[in-house]
């Protein structure tokens, strides 16, 4: 109920902001950009709701020729700040499922990633772990470099380019870190899964995550669906080759690079499309 009450306002909200003139869309932009970045703690339904109803009224003095600095004034920033304190916070249940799903298909690539070399699956406990810390210092960064660099003092961050690089630069970091940590951090108490129990256990995560994020339209976690399915795809091939002792064919040692490359061609026309659809609002 609460995700459809968000979506809701999220698509009149789109739909309101393609109605106001550029100088005001940009300001309302920014605050929303703001608003979103700044309330991760809060409830998303709310949040959506009182951004829907700014750019209401802003839409409202646009008619009588009031601009949005003139209607909301010469600080955003506090006032952003004033509305989300007075917002009311997310239950610990809603964040602690969030935090569940994040964690979880981030587990479910990393065991899928560990699916897909030859030989016998081996877990590292310890290294699941620290990806987990190091999945939740890159995601806060990144929601800090979202959120300051809309108001941001110092003209170089506020450019949509130096946005992007940042944002790789913490992705660079975290999967430099996660790979690192693969091989650094010792085998203290590993977990052998051997095949075909491999196999089942990558079908049913693909399964589970797959319905679960497809059912409830969990829109921001189709990339990550995306490179889970490439991952098991390239996995089940893998194990295959190494059961009928045909890994070391051409067909087998090409096929893998062949589909990752497709599969990365794919994500950017995807995204294209998205970032296409999302400007026609």
């Amino acid at each position: 109920m609460k995700e459809n009450r968000a979506k809701y306002y999220r698509e009149k909200m789109n739909q309101l902001e393609g109605q106001l003139l550029p100088e005001n869309r940009q300001y309302f932009d920014d605050l929303r950009s703001y608003m979103i970045f700044s309330s991760l703690l809060y409830d998303e339904g709310e949040i959506n709701e009182q951004i829907y109803v700014l750019a209401n009224d802003l839409l409202a003095a646009q008619a009588d020729r009031i601009t949005a600095v003139e209607f909301f004034g010469n600080e955003p920033k506090q006032m952003a700040d004033e509305l989300i304190s007075n917002m009311p916070k997310s239950t610990w249940k809603e964040r602690g499922q969030l935090v569940l799903i994040a964690f979880g298909i981030l587990w479910g690539i990393k065991l899928i990633s560990d699916f897909g070399r030859t030989g016998t699956v081996m877990i590292n406990p310890l290294s699941y772990l620290f990806d987990v810390l190091l999945a939740g210092i890159a995601l806060t960064l990144i929601f800090l470099i979202a959120q300051k660099s809309v108001y941001a003092g110092n003209a170089w961050i506020s450019k949509k380019n130096s946005q992007i690089i940042l944002m790789i630069t913490v992705f660079i970091i975290f999967v430099t870190g996660s790979v690192s940590g693969s091989f650094l951090i010792p085998d203290l108490w590993p977990i052998v899964i051997s095949y075909p129990f491999d196999l089942a256990i990558t079908l049913l995560i693909c399964v589970f995550a797959g319905g679960l994020i497809l059912f409830h339209k969990m829109t921001e976690f189709y990339p990550a669906l995306f490179v889970l399915f490439t991952f098991a795809l390239n996995g089940g091939i893998q194990r295959y080759a190494v059961a009928h002792q045909q890994e070391s064919t051409p067909l087998f040692m090409v096929l893998p690079i062949v589909i990752v490359l497709a599969a990365f061609v794919l994500y950017l026309i995807w995204n294209r499309r998205i970032i296409k659809n999302k400007s026609n609002f």
